[in-house]
């Protein structure tokens, strides 16, 4: 916890009590050229090049928080840059109507692209409801009541796109639920609200109805080093006789010859989201037998995809499998590059999902619930395996208190060990989700990795931390805010890419072979998840509001 609040976030001196907070209205602009700051930059420059970028003054920046008449440095949840990506998409990636782009351009006019999922409309109405709280706590609501302007016509949106119970088992899906109803009954559109909750108790529903199955896992086999396999030291099914595992349920999409093909990124979140639904109906006398069949599905498949769906060597989740009696773990399903591609946005979701699970689990007095232990293994993993590109020493044990920043850092795409390579991407939906989780059970599990969150929540910045907060943006390509520059070497990106390179500029196909298709535009789905892990630093923050869905 020491390292959480001196160093994680290096915010909150002890003893000091928050303030009155204030964001200003003024746009962000572009950063000053490499060797200079905000003043040698000229402060109308910036105003300049939004007018010439066509940006209208909605975006925040500035941010102060005023404790006992003195400006501090206290934006734990980045509120501001939360403001600008939110802002800018909602300018020119959301079609009244029709909900918002997949993409859109990060050139002028910023068209937006052709794509779009209803998964973001809904996401996107939760992150405004976790920005609409955040901003109510800073004290400063012009924006929050700009941006809810937008509910309106969303809430027809997702009418239309969830009058029926749509298919699948992403746990994610039914969290932005959540998210959206409490963003709905905050500006008083109640019917919403409750048409939200209705549709994520209704998903969660489907997903017990129409995406479990069950399976006899072989008997485990020990791994060297590993953590404890379940709370018990028991099978993924729960006790078994003469060494036989005890069948266990699992989520996923089950198979026509008795297999269940299943991601253990969606599984585990739906895991969550069960028992998320448990806890609120726990006091709910009706619901006592249903309320058990929920924690049992639940902890059925968290516990097997931890015996099953991970990689023997390293411990990190694969991306696909279907269920089998393979040693080591089950047979591997079709993934990019390779089957047995370990990836960081599966490991992202899954530790998120996991500290959404070990809350749930503390509603429910479920006792040795191993959760925020196994997430916090996680990052373990891929900081062993060399995957978090950035600082890698506690600056409190590097220098103490006054020692410099140090640089943005995040977790590389991930690696592929049949073909002896490193994927050196860097995704940012993946590093948002993973930031929000870890803060989470690294608060739970005390993890000695814990200034691997500064690097994280750095990288989803535009502003390097100083001594007077938001006035100075990252130079060019430092962070995942600082890839896109004009002809001049001026920083002008507003939003989210949906991924980088390792060095910070655009991802890239492979090495020497030039950036991805579309890596220039802008990404709905990443820019979500920043506002979606971010808030989650919320669960850190004394006298936080409640924030977190």
């Amino acid at each position: 916890m020491r390292r959480l609040l001196a160093t994680g976030f290096g915010l909150v001196p002890a003893g000091l009590a928050f303030g009155v907070w204030a964001c200003s209205g003024q746009t962000t602009g572009a950063a000053a050229p490499p060797g200079t700051d905000a003043s040698d930059a000229g402060g109308d420059d910036s105003s300049l090049v939004d007018d010439a970028l066509g940006l209208q003054d909605v975006q925040g920046s500035n941010c102060r928080s005023i404790s006992f008449g003195v400006a501090t440095d206290i934006d734990p949840v980045e509120l501001c840059t939360q403001e600008q990506i939110l802002g800018f998409m909602l300018q020119y990636a959301y079609q009244p109507g029709h909900g918002v782009a997949s993409s859109w351009s990060s050139v002028s006019p910023f068209a937006a692209g052709s794509g779009h999922a209803w998964q973001d409309d809904v996401a996107l109405a939760a992150a405004i409801g976790a920005f609409h709280c955040g901003a109510d706590f800073y004290g400063d609501t012009a924006a929050s009541r700009q941006y809810d302007g937008t509910m309106t016509d969303l809430a027809t949106v997702l009418a239309g796109e969830l009058a029926t119970t749509p298919p699948g088992y992403d746990g994610a899906d039914y969290f932005h639920m959540r998210g959206a109803a409490a963003a709905f009954n905050t500006i008083q559109m109640t019917a919403a609200g409750t048409q939200l909750n209705a549709g994520a108790e209704a998903y969660a529903l489907s997903v017990v109805a129409t995406s479990t199955g069950t399976v006899t896992p072989p008997p485990p086999v020990a791994e060297a080093g590993a953590p404890e396999a379940g709370a018990d030291g028991g099978s993924a099914g729960g006790p078994s006789e003469a060494g036989v595992p005890a069948p266990a349920t699992l989520i996923g999409s089950p198979n026509g010859d008795g297999t269940i093909s299943y991601e253990p990124a969606k599984s585990i979140m739906a895991a969550a989201a069960l028992l998320d639904m448990a806890a609120r109906h726990a006091s709910d006398v009706e619901a006592g037998a249903d309320v058990a069949g929920w924690v049992a599905v639940a902890q059925g498949t968290l516990q097997y995809t931890w015996d099953r769906a991970r990689d023997p060597g390293t411990g990190l989740f694969y991306a696909s499998l279907t269920t089998s009696q393979d040693p080591g773990h089950d047979r591997l399903g079709a993934t990019s590059p390779a089957p047995d591609a370990l990836l960081t946005a599966v490991q992202g979701p899954v530790v998120l999902a996991y500290a959404r699970a070990q809350a749930a689990a503390v509603q429910l007095s479920l006792s040795s619930s191993p959760y925020a232990q196994w997430g916090s293994a996680l990052v373990a993993s891929m900081s062993t395996l060399g995957l978090f590109d950035g600082p890698t020493m506690d600056p409190l044990d590097a220098g103490g208190v006054g020692t410099p920043p140090a640089p943005p850092g995040a977790f590389l795409e991930g690696t592929v060990p049949s073909l002896g390579v490193v994927l050196t991407n860097k995704p940012v939906r993946a590093n948002a989700l993973m930031l929000g989780g870890f803060v989470r059970v690294g608060a739970v599990t005390a993890s000695p990795l814990a200034y691997e969150n500064n690097g994280l929540r750095w990288a989803l910045d535009e502003y390097a931390p100083g001594a007077t907060i938001n006035t100075v943006t990252w130079g060019p390509n430092k962070s995942f805010l600082s890839v896109v520059l004009d002809p001049h070497g001026y920083v002008v990106q507003q939003a989210h890419l949906s991924s980088t390179s390792r060095d910070w500029h655009l991802a890239q196909a492979a090495p020497d072979a030039g950036a991805l298709p579309g890596a220039s535009d802008y990404d709905t789905a990443a820019n979500l998840a920043a506002i979606e892990g971010l808030t989650q630093i919320w669960t850190g923050v004394p006298n936080a509001p409640p924030c977190v869905y």
